[in-house]
C-alpha cells in the first residue's frame, strides 16, 4: 500500500556542531509517484533517503506518510526499503533465500515464502533462478535480486540509493525500463536518488534537484530539461546560453538585435535561454537569426558543436557538417525555444 510522502521545513546536520547537510527542504511525494532526487556528490541526497527511512533525525521539521508523523516511529516499523548502490545479498543464502529474507521476518511460512520469492524473480527477470548463489549471477541480476527482495514486503515507500550507477551502460539502460515498469506496476512510492542527469529525466514522473542540501528545483521532468526554473537549475541540467535584453512591444532587444520570444509575458530587463541543441548554424537570414563567426568545431558523432562568437558573446551552436574555423555564419535561436528564466 503506497502512502503520500511528504517532507516539512526539514534539516540536519551529522554532528550537533557541524554543518547542515540539509536545509529547511519541504517537499511532496504523492502516492504511487517515483521522485527523482537529483545532484552531485555531497549536495545530501542520500542524507535525504537515510532521513526518510529513520536512519537519521532530522535536527528541525518533520517527514510525514499519509499525514501522520514519523518522528517517533522507528526504521523498522516505517513500512520503507532500501535498495543501495551495492545489492548486498547474503551470500550464503540462494537467490530465492535472499528475495524471501524479509518475509521470513514477518513470520510468513516457508512454503509461502518460496512461491513468493520464485513469484518476484519472475517479476524481475530472473525466473528459475532460486536455487542459484548471488556469486553465480552477473551484477545486474544481483542487482535484481535486490529490488526483488525489497518490493517482496510490500514496502509503503521505496527508496533507491543510485541503484544502477556501478552497472555497465547497457546493463544500466536495461535496468531502469525494469525498474520503471516495476514501480508503475506496483504502485509503490518511490523516491531514487541519482546524479545521472538522463537517468533522472528518463525515470521520474517529477525530478527534484538538490545542490549543497538546498531544493532549488521540483518539477515534472521534461519541464526541468527543457524549461527549468532558475539559472543554477538551468546551469546543471545543461543549459549554457543566456541573454540578458529589454522587452520592447513583445520583443526582446538585444545587442544583436530583436530575438521573439513564444509565451514571454514579462517587462523591462529580462534573461532568456535556451538549451544547447537547440542554436544552430544556418543558412539564410530570417527571424532570430543573428551574425558571428566561427571558431573551432569538436565532432560529437551525430553533430558538431562550434565555438561561435557574436555580440551576445561567446555561443555554444550545433551544425550537420564541419564548417570551417574563421568564417563569418549565421546562428539561428528558435523562439519556441527560448524561454524567460529567473536569477
Amino acid at each position: 500500500m503506497s502512502v503520500d510522502l511528504a517532507l516539512r521545513g526539514v534539516s540536519h546536520r551529522y554532528t550537533q556542531r557541524g554543518p547542515r547537510v540539509v536545509h529547511d527542504l519541504t517537499l511532496e511525494v504523492p502516492a504511487g509517484t517515483l521522485l527523482t532526487v537529483l545532484g552531485p556528490s555531497g549536495s545530501g541526497k542520500s542524507t535525504l533517503l537515510g532521513l526518510v527511512a529513520g536512519i537519521a533525525s532530522p535536527e528541525a521539521g518533520d517527514i510525514l506518510f499519509d499525514h501522520a508523523s514519523m518522528a517517533a516511529v522507528p526504521p523498522a516499523k516505517r513500512g520503507v526499503a532500501l535498495v543501495l548502490q551495492q545489492p548486498h545479498l547474503f551470500p550464503y543464502l540462494s537467490v530465492g533465500e535472499n528475495v524471501a529474507f524479509g518475509l521470513a521476518a514477518r513470520g510468513m511460512r516457508r512454503a509461502t515464502r518460496a512461491v513468493e520469492a520464485d513469484r518476484w524473480l519472475a517479476t524481475v527477470g530472473l525466473d528459475g533462478m532460486a536455487a542459484r548463489r548471488p556469486r553465480e549471477l552477473s551484477g545486474g541480476e544481483q542487482q535484481r535480486v535486490a529490488l526483488a527482495r525489497a518490493l517482496a514486503v510490500e514496502p509503503r515507500v521505496l527508496l533507491l540509493d543510485e541503484p544502477l550507477a556501478s552497472l555497465d551502460p547497457h546493463v544500466r539502460e536495461s535496468l531502469q525500463g525494469v525498474l520503471r515498469a516495476l514501480v508503475t506496476e506496483t504502485g509503490v512510492t518511490t523516491l531514487m536518488v541519482t546524479h545521472d542527469l538522463s537517468e533522472a529525466m528518463s525515470m521520474g514522473d517529477r525530478t527534484a534537484l538538490l545542490l549543497e542540501g538546498r531544493l532549488v528545483a521540483d518539477e515534472v521532468s521534461q519541464d526541468l530539461f527543457q524549461r527549468p526554473p532558475s539559472r543554477v537549475a538551468a546551469e546543471f541540467v545543461g543549459v549554457s546560453t543566456f541573454i540578458t535584453g529589454e522587452v520592447v512591444d513583445g520583443v526582446v532587444q538585444t545587442a544583436a538585435g530583436p530575438l521573439g520570444v513564444n509565451d514571454l509575458t514579462c517587462s523591462g530587463t529580462v534573461v532568456v535561454a535556451i538549451r544547447p541543441e537547440y542554436v544552430r548554424v544556418a543558412d539564410v537570414d530570417g527571424p532570430n537569426v543573428i551574425h558571428g563567426r566561427l571558431g573551432e568545431c569538436t565532432f560529437r558523432g551525430e553533430y558538431w558543436d562550434c565555438d561561435v562568437t557574436t555580440s551576445l558573446g561567446p555561443l555554444r551552436v550545433r551544425s550537420d557538417t564541419p564548417p570551417p574555423a574563421g568564417t563569418d555564419c549565421r546562428v539561428a535561436i528558435p523562439a519556441d525555444r527560448l524561454f524567460a528564466i529567473s536569477a
